[in-house]
């Protein structure tokens, strides 16, 4: 076995290198994968800033969508910021209020 000898400079330095060429190859730089923004109830409602009660009140008009994801309630931010901006033309016709909601939905058979 032979016996390298080297100064502590040359050991620094080849280790300054052999970390920058592995950063290099981990490419910290890459955006990371991008999606809906989601927000739970509590963010949603601090983001309108309304109540809790307000938020659920705008679920169950149609106002807002929520989308649940086992037990638990979100948001996407996109469509409360759809929501926000108003009505689309085709749903200008009738307001917001006269609007049949899933609750409101007549049912494929007669409730007793």
């Amino acid at each position: 076995m032979k016996n390298i000898l080297i100064t502590p400079e040359e050991l620094r330095e080849l280790i300054d290198q052999s970390v920058t060429e592995a950063l290099r190859r981990c490419q910290p730089g890459k955006p990371p994968i991008e999606g809906p923004e989601i927000l739970t109830r509590k963010q949603a409602a601090e983001f309108l800033r309304i109540s809790l009660v307000t938020l659920n009140e705008w679920c169950n008009q149609g106002i807002l969508t929520p989308r649940r994801l086992n037990s638990r309630v979100y948001f996407y931010k996109g469509d409360i910021l759809k929501a926000m901006q108003g009505p689309s033309a085709e749903e200008e016709s009738e307001p917001y209020w006269n609007r049949p909601h899933k609750r409101n939905r007549p049912k494929g058979r007669r409730s007793r």
